[in-house]
């Protein structure tokens, strides 16, 4: 298991500059991405503008509540038994 973390040993609670930073370090190492829901406009919606623009597969939940996700180029996440 490989543990990684963009975080200083000075930073002992995660604040929401922490927690965007967090994220796109995440997101930088992965393939794809999953994320149930993002509103429109909010930050998960901008991260996953960012996700999308470097080429990345995201998948987030087939739902009306995703259209915005979907009209961005997000693929409907389907499980697999």
């Amino acid at each position: 298991m490989l543990v990684l973390s963009t975080f200083e040993a000075k930073h002992r609670r995660v604040n929401a500059a922490l927690a965007e930073e967090r994220n796109r370090f995440v997101a930088a190492l992965a393939d794809e991405l999953f994320v149930a829901h993002a509103e429109p406009d909010s930050k998960t919606d901008r991260l996953c503008k960012e996700i999308l623009a470097l080429g990345k597969r995201l998948y987030t939940l087939h739902s009306t509540a995703n259209a915005n996700l979907f009209a961005l180029g997000a693929k409907p996440f389907h499980l697999q038994y």
